[in-house]
Protein backbone atom coordinates (compact mmCIF):
# COMPACT_ATOMS: atom_id res chain seq x y z
CA UNK A 1 0.00 0.00 0.00
CA UNK A 2 0.94 3.50 -0.68
CA UNK A 3 1.50 5.32 2.02
CA UNK A 4 0.57 9.46 2.33
CA UNK A 5 4.23 10.75 1.56
CA UNK A 6 4.12 9.04 -1.73
CA UNK A 7 0.67 11.10 -2.25
CA UNK A 8 2.45 13.66 -1.66
CA UNK A 9 5.57 13.71 -3.40
CA UNK A 10 4.03 12.26 -6.38
CA UNK A 11 1.30 15.62 -6.26
CA UNK A 12 4.16 18.02 -5.74
CA UNK A 13 5.84 16.89 -8.73
CA UNK A 14 2.65 17.28 -10.38
CA UNK A 15 1.85 20.70 -9.72
CA UNK A 16 5.44 21.23 -10.67
CA UNK A 17 5.83 19.76 -14.07
CA UNK A 18 2.05 21.23 -14.92
CA UNK A 19 3.55 24.93 -13.78
CA UNK A 20 6.48 24.38 -15.86
CA UNK A 21 4.48 22.91 -19.18
CA UNK A 22 2.15 25.93 -18.59
CA UNK A 23 4.73 28.02 -18.66
CA UNK A 24 6.49 26.75 -21.87
CA UNK A 25 3.05 27.00 -23.36
CA UNK A 26 2.65 30.62 -22.32
CA UNK A 27 6.34 31.38 -23.52
CA UNK A 28 5.99 30.19 -27.01
CA UNK A 29 2.38 31.58 -27.52
CA UNK A 30 1.35 32.89 -30.75
CA UNK A 31 -2.01 34.61 -31.16
CA UNK A 32 -3.89 31.34 -32.72
CA UNK A 33 -6.51 29.86 -31.57
CA UNK A 34 -4.76 26.24 -30.82
CA UNK A 35 -2.48 28.29 -28.32
CA UNK A 36 -5.08 30.28 -26.58
CA UNK A 37 -6.96 26.68 -26.00
CA UNK A 38 -3.68 25.23 -24.68
CA UNK A 39 -3.42 28.06 -22.17
CA UNK A 40 -7.29 27.97 -21.50
CA UNK A 41 -6.12 23.83 -20.44
CA UNK A 42 -3.84 24.61 -18.10
CA UNK A 43 -5.27 27.32 -16.87
CA UNK A 44 -8.64 25.16 -16.14
CA UNK A 45 -6.74 22.48 -14.99
CA UNK A 46 -4.33 24.66 -12.64
CA UNK A 47 -7.33 27.02 -11.34
CA UNK A 48 -9.55 23.13 -10.35
CA UNK A 49 -6.28 22.07 -8.41
CA UNK A 50 -6.05 25.24 -6.61
CA UNK A 51 -9.47 25.48 -6.10
CA UNK A 52 -9.52 21.76 -5.17
CA UNK A 53 -6.78 22.80 -2.62
CA UNK A 54 -9.17 25.02 -0.97
CA UNK A 55 -11.97 22.89 -0.57
CA UNK A 56 -10.18 20.31 1.05
CA UNK A 57 -8.39 22.57 3.72
CA UNK A 58 -4.81 22.00 2.32
CA UNK A 59 -2.00 24.61 2.49
CA UNK A 60 -0.98 25.35 -1.18
CA UNK A 61 2.35 25.82 0.17
CA UNK A 62 2.99 22.12 0.97
CA UNK A 63 2.87 21.83 -3.14
CA UNK A 64 4.88 25.18 -3.88
CA UNK A 65 1.25 26.28 -5.72
CA UNK A 66 1.22 29.80 -2.98
CA UNK A 67 2.78 32.84 -5.19
CA UNK A 68 1.23 30.56 -8.35
CA UNK A 69 -1.85 32.41 -9.99
CA UNK A 70 -3.72 30.48 -12.55
CA UNK A 71 -5.87 33.74 -13.88
CA UNK A 72 -2.46 35.40 -14.64
CA UNK A 73 -2.37 33.05 -17.80
CA UNK A 74 -5.17 34.39 -19.22
CA UNK A 75 -4.47 38.48 -18.43
CA UNK A 76 -0.93 38.59 -20.19
CA UNK A 77 0.48 39.19 -16.34
CA UNK A 78 1.91 35.54 -16.10
CA UNK A 79 5.42 35.12 -14.87
CA UNK A 80 6.96 31.80 -13.56
CA UNK A 81 10.51 31.11 -13.32
CA UNK A 82 11.45 27.89 -15.54
CA UNK A 83 14.05 25.34 -13.83
CA UNK A 84 16.96 24.97 -16.23
CA UNK A 85 15.58 21.85 -16.49
CA UNK A 86 12.39 22.52 -18.35
CA UNK A 87 14.14 24.63 -20.05
CA UNK A 88 17.24 22.73 -21.42
CA UNK A 89 13.92 20.03 -22.24
CA UNK A 90 12.16 22.71 -24.26
CA UNK A 91 15.62 23.15 -26.32
CA UNK A 92 16.28 19.77 -27.27
CA UNK A 93 12.53 18.49 -27.81
CA UNK A 94 12.44 21.13 -30.38
CA UNK A 95 15.59 20.52 -31.85
CA UNK A 96 14.11 16.91 -31.96
CA UNK A 97 11.22 18.04 -33.80
CA UNK A 98 13.19 20.54 -36.56
CA UNK A 99 15.63 17.51 -36.94
CA UNK A 100 12.99 15.44 -37.90
CA UNK A 101 11.11 18.43 -40.32
CA UNK A 102 14.42 18.68 -41.85
CA UNK A 103 14.35 14.72 -42.85
CA UNK A 104 10.98 14.28 -43.85
CA UNK A 105 11.74 17.17 -46.06
CA UNK A 106 14.86 15.48 -47.58
CA UNK A 107 12.95 12.32 -47.82
CA UNK A 108 10.46 13.98 -50.50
Amino acid sequence: MINNETYKLYLQDLCTLLKEDAALAYRHRNESDMDKGIIHGYYRILSTIKHQFEVFGIDEKDFKMEDFDPDDLLYDKFHYSLSDSAIELDKRGRKIVQEAVKRLHKDK
